[in-house]
């Protein structure tokens, strides 16, 4: 079974040390995996950066016009024949996690419980989190179906829609912040999926807000400046999972 990555390389804020970090190590993740790394609304003046460490990686480039992430992953979920992963560019891998799917494994990503964030103020749904997630496509696409159908029976006189992929908010209340499902939270909370291990969570690391890190500098004090060092000495991202640990514990729901 040939492994497929798929990679939206985007640039929000022209620096393109988050569009560039896992091509420092995705060959250490993927070694022999057919790779397709997709532009995203790139300027002229990053394209041919980007393309030269793709042909380095032996990774294949497409240029796309600009589109959401949640978007192009729900696009990638309607029209791909096969399973894939998606990964985030702003990840370092540490060893190779081509083996920890199978052929009947259908969602698979690293579990993120429910926390309030901190930007909207909102808590997030719980959700395995798409810097690097598994998704059998053709196997994705039977279950959604058949959960609409469960919920949705044909003789009802209307036709409710169902968010399995796209960032969307859930009101609870006039006095109450909303839910926010992030993206891919409703795939898996109607459809369930695997969890990786700790010791599969040991093989790579990544940078929350990688690409929008400029937007958040008043609301996470220090993230810009932990980004910026794991920049200039990619293996310290080790360090990430202990603080990240930390966050997750701290912003956890009353």
């Amino acid at each position: 079974m040939t492994t497929k990555v798929c990679i939206l390389a985007t640039c929000l804020n022209g620096n393109l040390n988050p569009t560039l970090l896992v091509f420092g190590s995705i060959r250490v993740g993927f070694p022999t995996a057919e790779i397709m790394v997709f532009g995203n609304g790139l300027k002229p003046v990053e394209v041919p950066v980007v393309k030269a460490v793709c042909e380095h990686n032996r990774c294949t480039f497409v240029s796309l016009p600009r589109v959401s992430h949640d978007r192009w992953i729900e696009l990638m979920l309607e029209q791909s024949p096969c399973a894939f992963w998606i990964c985030d560019t702003d990840v370092v891998f540490h060893s190779s996690v081509e083996g920890f799917v199978n052929e009947d494994t259908v969602l698979k990503g690293r579990y993120e419980a429910p926390f309030v964030e901190p930007w909207s103020k909102t808590t997030k749904a719980e959700r395995l989190h798409t810097s690097l997630l598994y998704l059998n496509a053709p196997a994705l696409r039977l279950k959604m179906c058949a959960w609409v159908r469960k919920w949705h029976p044909a003789k009802f006189p209307f036709a409710p829609t169902t968010e399995f992929v796209r960032q969307h908010f859930v009101p609870v209340g006039f006095a109450n912040p909303p839910v926010f499902y992030d993206t891919c939270a409703g795939l898996y909370l109607a459809l369930g999926g695997e969890r990786f291990t700790d010791e599969e969570n040991g093989a790579f690391d990544h940078l929350h807000c990688g690409t929008y890190v400029d937007r958040m500098l008043n609301v996470i004090p220090g993230l810009a400046e932990a980004h910026a060092a794991i920049y200039a000495q990619p293996e310290t991202s080790k360090l990430l999972k202990e603080n990240q640990k930390e966050f997750y514990a701290r912003q956890a729901p009353a």
